[in-house]
């Protein structure tokens, strides 16, 4: 089904989100390392930044502490992703599947913040960090993004402050990175169970609103 995609527009002429091209991704790292894309990201990733509790496909063991999830036929999944085409590819692809905790992710924010580093390991470089961070959509697209990020001060569902970057997840989650003011947030909802039909955005509002306040109160 990649294979017979085509490109909508010319390159660099429009932004579109789009899982396929993250599903590229995630084999373009698996025929690269020679590893698969979970043995990677824990031998790289998780393993360097001490993310004890994050996985592509959680143990049978973790289950107490993940929570359950509903698909679109009312079925509930439980320690299974989400995503109907990441259950299809097994539980691992480069655009959904990863099962983690928010102690786990402020490693990994925190090293974004310190510009890739953590413990003495450089997991990304800076220039990677950089470009990520900064705008890569072309002018006058709806959404500005960086890489694989939603730029802030572009508006969005949740608008981030300027200077910031971040990502929504569509069961109700949020990663929230200011490099300016040294500062994350992360949401951890499951606003899909059990109907499917929860709204995580208030939340996921108000607690922004929290964190600016608080922010203009100190300068």
């Amino acid at each position: 089904m990649i294979l017979a995609e085509r490109p909508r527009t010319p390159p660099r002429t429009a932004y579109l989100y789009s899982d396929i091209n993250f599903e590229i991704l995630g084999e373009i790292v698996r025929r690269v390392s020679g590893q698969s894309l979970d043995r990677y990201c824990r031998d790289r990733i998780f393993v360097p930044l001490g993310m004890n509790s994050s996985f592509f496909r959680p143990p049978y063991a973790l289950l107490p502490r993940i929570a359950p999830t509903a698909g679109t036929s009312g079925k509930i999944y439980w320690g299974l992703v989400h995503d109907a085409t990441a259950r299809r590819m097994g539980g691992v692809a480069g655009h959904a599947g990863l099962f983690s905790t928010a102690d786990d992710l402020a490693a990994f924010s925190r090293m974004l913040l310190n510009r890739g580093r953590a413990h003495g390991v450089d997991v990304l470089n800076p220039e990677t960090v950089q470009a990520m961070s900064r705008v890569q959509s072309p002018a006058g697209s709806v959404r500005v993004r960086g890489l694989g990020w939603d730029i802030g001060g572009a508006g969005g569902a949740t608008a981030f402050p300027a200077g910031s970057f971040g990502h929504l997840g569509i069961t109700g989650t949020m990663l929230w990175i200011d490099p300016d003011q040294d500062l994350f947030a992360i949401v951890l909802t499951h606003r899909v169970y059990p109907t499917g039909r929860g709204d995580a955005d208030p939340l996921r509002r108000k607690i922004l609103g929290i964190l600016r306040q608080a922010i203009d109160r100190n300068h």
